[in-house]
C-alpha cells in the first residue's frame, strides 16, 4: 500500500528583532551618503570656478606683462629710429654713436637678445655685438615694411615670428620698425630679437598646478612659445631645418597645434575668453583662458587640468567627508543602541509579566537556585 503523502511542515519565520533598525540605519547612511556627494559635487563646481578666475587672472596678469616688455622694445626701436633719421638728415650716419645708442637701449630692455639694422638691400649693418655684414633681405619683415611704408605710432611696429635666428641659432621674436631717409625713401628695417628664452623663464614663474601649461600664439595661432616646452626649444639649433623665412616646418615654434576649441573661442570674441579642451601639444584637457596681448597681433593662452583641484581638495571638501562620515558612524552607532535599549525593555517587560503571572498562580510555587536557595516565591506559597 503506498506511503500517504503529507504536506510538509510550514516553515517558521526566524523573528529578527534587529532588522529593523538595521533597515532605518541602512536608509539614513544612503541618505547621508547622497546628501554629502551632492555637497561635494557643489564644492568641485566651486572649487572649478574658482579655477577658472585664477586662470583668468593669471592669463590677465600675463597678458599686461608681456605687453609691458613689448612696449618696452618698441620704445627702444623708436628711440634709434629718430636717431638714424636724424643723423641722415644731418650729414650722414656715425656708425659709432650709433652702435653706442643700441648698446644703450638693450641694457634698458632685459628681455631684448639685441637690436641691429639692416640697410636699403636687407643688408645687415650696424647694431648690438659682433656685426657681420649679412644678407637678410629675404625675411618676411624686412619685405613688408619695405613694400609697404609704417604708419606713424604703434601701428607701424611688425611682430613676426618665432624666427630661428641665422646668427644666434635661438628661437625669437622679432620686432621690427621701417627707417625712411629725409626724402620719405627707404632708407633700411630696424628690428630686436626678442628671446624665447626670457618667456620661458616668465612662464616657469607661474604657479598652475602639476599639469599646468601656458601658451603664446600669433594672431594667426601659430607657436611662439610654450611651457612646459621640449629640451630642444629655445636651446641651441632647431630639431629640423627652419625654411628660407626662418619658420620650422615641424611641431614646436611656428607650428599650428592649437585646438579647434579656441579657434572657434577666439574668432567668437577676439579678446579674451575660456573654454575647456583637450590641447594637442599634449592630449591633456585642460580649463585653458586666452588673452589678447593689446593691440599687438599675439595672444597668450593659460590652462590648468580638472584634476589639478581634485589633486588639493580645499578644506570644504575635507569638512564635507568629514562631516559625513561623523554622521554615518553616529548613525550605526544610534541603531545599535537603540536596538539593545530595546531589547532590555523587552527583557524587563518579559520579567514584569512573568513576576504578574507567578503572583496570580493559586498554587504554590517557587523559585529555586542551582544551590537550593529560593529565590523567587508567591503569595500561595507563602500562605
Amino acid at each position: 500500500m503506498p506511503t500517504p503523502l503529507h504536506p510538509a511542515p510550514a516553515r517558521t519565520s526566524v523573528p529578527r528583532p534587529w532588522l529593523p533598525y538595521l533597515v532605518a540605519a541602512i536608509l539614513i547612511c544612503a541618505l547621508v551618503v547622497m546628501l554629502t556627494a551632492l555637497a561635494l559635487r557643489q564644492e568641485a563646481q566651486r572649487q572649478q570656478e574658482r579655477t577658472v578666475g585664477q586662470t583668468e587672472e593669471t592669463t590677465q596678469l600675463l597678458a599686461h606683462n608681456i605687453e609691458y616688455i613689448v612696449d618696452q622694445a618698441d620704445s627702444s626701436l623708436q628711440s634709434i629710429v629718430y636717431l638714424y633719421a636724424d643723423q641722415l638728415a644731418n650729414g650722414g650716419i656715425r656708425p659709432e654713436r650709433l652702435n653706442a645708442a643700441m648698446e644703450h637701449q638693450l641694457g634698458l630692455s632685459p628681455h631684448i637678445d639685441n637690436l641691429r639694422m639692416l640697410d636699403a638691400q636687407g643688408v645687415l649693418r650696424y647694431g648690438t655685438g659682433a656685426i657681420t655684414p649679412t644678407d637678410l633681405a629675404q625675411r618676411d619683415y624686412f619685405q613688408r615694411l619695405r613694400d609697404q611704408p609704417a604708419v606713424p605710432g604703434r601701428a607701424g611696429l611688425v611682430i613676426e615670428g618665432p624666427i630661428l635666428g641665422r646668427l644666434t641659432q635661438k628661437w625669437a621674436l622679432v620686432l621690427a620698425r621701417r627707417v625712411d631717409a629725409p626724402d620719405g625713401r627707404f632708407a633700411g628695417v630696424l628690428y630686436a630679437s626678442f628671446a624665447i628664452e626670457a618667456l620661458h623663464q616668465l612662464f616657469s614663474s607661474l604657479n598652475l598646478g602639476q599639469q599646468g601649461a601656458v601658451l603664446l600664439l600669433t594672431a594667426d595661432l601659430a607657436q611662439v612659445a610654450r611651457y612646459p616646452h621640449p629640451p630642444e626649444e629655445g636651446h641651441g639649433p632647431a630639431p629640423a631645418p627652419a625654411s628660407a623665412s626662418g619658420h620650422a616646418p615641424g611641431p614646436g615654434p611656428g607650428s599650428h597645434s592649437t585646438s579647434g576649441t579656441l579657434q572657434a573661442r577666439i574668432q567668437a570674441d577676439p579678446h579674451a575668453g575660456n573654454y575647456v579642451a583637450r590641447w594637442r601639444l599634449d592630449g591633456v584637457e585642460r580649463i585653458s583662458s586666452y588673452h589678447k596681448i593689446g593691440n599687438y597681433p599675439l595672444y597668450v593662452v593659460t590652462g590648468q587640468a580638472p584634476g589639478h583641484w581634485l589633486s588639493s581638495p580645499g578644506p570644504n571638501t575635507y569638512l564635507l567627508l568629514g562631516f559625513g562620515g561623523l554622521i554615518v558612524l553616529l548613525t550605526l552607532l544610534g541603531a545599535q543602541r537603540l536596538y539593545r535599549l530595546a531589547q532590555q525593555r523587552a527583557h524587563e517587560q518579559s520579567s514584569r509579566d512573568a513576576e504578574q503571572i507567578l503572583q496570580a498562580t493559586p498554587f504554590a510555587m517557587l523559585v529555586l537556585d542551582l544551590d537550593g536557595a529560593v529565590r523567587k516565591s508567591n503569595q500561595a506559597a507563602s500562605r
